[in-house]
C-alpha cells in the first residue's frame, strides 16, 4: 500500500527573525509564524488533502506548528493533539530506513 509523505518546516521564529539558528534550542514562533502554520493547514483543508497523522518533535516551534495544521485540517488523534517527542522521531527513522528516493 502507498502513502504519500508530506514534510514541512516550522514557522518563523524569533531567532530566524534576528538570523541566528535554531538547531536543538527551543525557540518560539514569532506571531508571522503561527499565522504561516495556519496559513499552511488552511491551504491544507482548501486542497482536500487527508490528513492520517502528524509527527513533530517535542520542541515548541515544531509542536505549534504541528497543533495549527492539525487545528486547520480536522485531524484529532487519539488522546488529543500532536504532542512530539521520542515516539514521533522512532516512527520518522523507521519510514527513512524504509524509504527509497
Amino acid at each position: 500500500m502507498a502513502h504519500t509523505l508530506y514534510f514541512t518546516r516550522h514557522g518563523e521564529t524569533f531567532w530566524n527573525v534576528e538570523n541566528k539558528i535554531c538547531g536543538a534550542t527551543d525557540i518560539a514562533l514569532t506571531p508571522r509564524g503561527h499565522d504561516q502554520a495556519r496559513a499552511l493547514g488552511a491551504e491544507l483543508a482548501r486542497q482536500g488533502l487527508a490528513v492520517d497523522r502528524i509527527l513533530c518533535s517535542p520542541l515548541s516551534r515544531a509542536h505549534d506548528t504541528a497543533r495549527h495544521i492539525a487545528a486547520a485540517t480536522g485531524w484529532a488523534p487519539p488522546g488529543g493533539p500532536p504532542h512530539g517527542g521520542p515516539a514521533d522521531i522512532d516512527v520518522l527513522n523507521r519510514i527513512f530506513q524504509r524509504a527509497t528516493f
